[in-house]
């Protein structure tokens, strides 16, 4: 289009309808409030300009991102589980090796202890 306002293709489709259409706005109308004038009928400026932006903008499948976002959400739990149980694995061990600890002393009262601490410990962690 011959007009004061001129683009150059940009050679992506899309983008190049979205210029046409600003760029026969700008040649039809000189100020841009009359862009949405609708009295000739059928689709202003606007609408057009808009309609070109609609067409070039990527659809995306809401299926897909609530899938992704549940794909990425279930790999968040997984990493959370999985540092809870190192963190967990750390300190059931500490607290095994304590009450070895107490066992290897050989006083009477520290096995006895040491054993108790260690059953209550094996019992918790098969619950």
């Amino acid at each position: 289009m011959i007009g004061y306002i001129r683009f150059d293709p940009t050679g992506n489709d899309r983008v190049d309808k979205i210029l046409n259409a600003i760029e026969s706005a700008g040649n039809k109308y000189h100020h841009t409030s009359d862009w949405s004038d609708d009295s000739a009928g059928g689709p202003t400026e606007l609408d057009q300009i808009q309609a070109a932006a609609n067409a070039a903008a990527p659809v995306e499948d809401p299926k897909k991102d609530s899938m992704s976002l549940n794909e990425e959400l279930q790999k968040q739990q997984k990493r959370d589980q999985h540092e809870l149980a190192r963190i967990t694995g750390r300190a059931i061990g500490k607290e095994i090796a304590e009450a070895l600890i107490l066992i290897a002393k050989h006083d009477t009262s520290s096995i006895s202890l040491g054993v108790d601490k260690l059953l209550r410990k094996i019992d918790s962690c098969q619950d």
